[in-house]
């Protein structure tokens, strides 16, 4: 540990939502996502729940190229050429609701529609197998889906209901593309970890997070137990400086208010392309947009 990333771990800990106060950094998003997936795994195995190692995710989304962040990954032309991949991944439908194949003249029904997908893949896996639900706020992959109105709240309580830990992947949403410093407050729900990168530094150096409940790092700290994962160059001294400075531009100039202050205006622009034949549909929130 050094002071930078202490500092920035704090930080972040106090901009995300609920009780994710524990911050374990990566340099990258898909190494975030690998970190989400292995502390679920482990989470599991030191809470007496050992078979519990699965993932479920969604059609088309995109979650990061290592071998698990792309099992995870929904888009089977990008998977093909590196099979076999990691085993015990399922993708459920994603909540694209332009031409839906159910419920497409409801948003509401085709909300609770879709949430529900996940818990019959849960049940289909048997719940003792399924370890994790990995989401992100917006899909980007497939052309920018939002969620539906309830659609988090809904999948937040099936994970309740069958001990699965909600992993909100943030590594494009996060950092004021949607308003906020998380997609998960822009949308009223708290995960039990959440990913992220980019944005953190807007790019400027490599880093990434995964940020955990105290709930999920609690079997970590008992007796002699550790996370027994880590990368070389997580929480860099320089890249954790950079995103620091970076965090203080966000804050100083109000990048986040920014954003919500004008994103009508920029839904209202993008609207006007409704007006040409082939535009068929103009979806997203914030400053993010297909």
């Amino acid at each position: 540990a050094h002071p930078n990333a202490i500092e920035l771990a704090e930080r972040i800990a106090a901009y995300a939502p609920g009780d994710l106060n524990r911050v374990f950094f990566t340099t990258g998003g898909g190494e975030a996502v690998e970190t989400a997936w292995k502390a679920a795994k482990q989470y599991f195995k030191l809470t007496g729940k050992p078979l519990k190692t699965k993932v479920i995710s969604r059609q088309v989304a995109y979650h990061g190229t290592p071998h698990g962040a792309l099992s995870i990954t929904g888009i089977p032309s990008l998977k093909q050429m590196f099979e076999p991949l990691v085993p015990s991944t399922v993708h459920v439908p994603n909540t694209n609701f332009y031409r839906a194949p159910e419920h497409g003249d409801n948003i509401d029904d085709f909300s609770i529609w879709a949430a529900d997908q996940i818990e019959h893949a849960i049940l289909a896996e048997g719940p003792d197998t399924v370890a994790a639900v990995f989401l992100e706020p917006v899909q980007n992959a497939g052309g920018c889906f939002p969620p539906p109105p309830g659609y988090f709240q809904r999948v937040r309580e099936i994970c309740d209901e069958y001990d699965v830990l909600m992993v909100s992947d943030e590594v494009i949403c996060a950092f004021g593309r949607l308003g906020e410093m998380f997609g998960a407050t822009r949308y009223d729900y708290v995960p039990d970890m959440i990913t992220c990168a980019k944005g953190l530094t807007s790019g400027y150096s490599p880093l990434g997070a995964m940020i955990a409940t105290d709930r999920v790092m609690e079997p970590f700290l008992e007796g002699n137990n550790s996370f027994a994962h880590g990368y070389t160059f997580g929480g860099h001294p320089v890249s954790t400086a950079v995103a620091m400075a970076n965090l203080d531009i966000f804050e100083r100039e109000k990048l986040n208010e920014n954003v919500r202050t004008n994103e009508g205006a920029f839904r209202a622009t993008l609207e006007k392309l409704l007006d040409i034949d082939i535009v068929g549909d103009v979806r997203g929130d914030g400053f993010f947009y297909g």
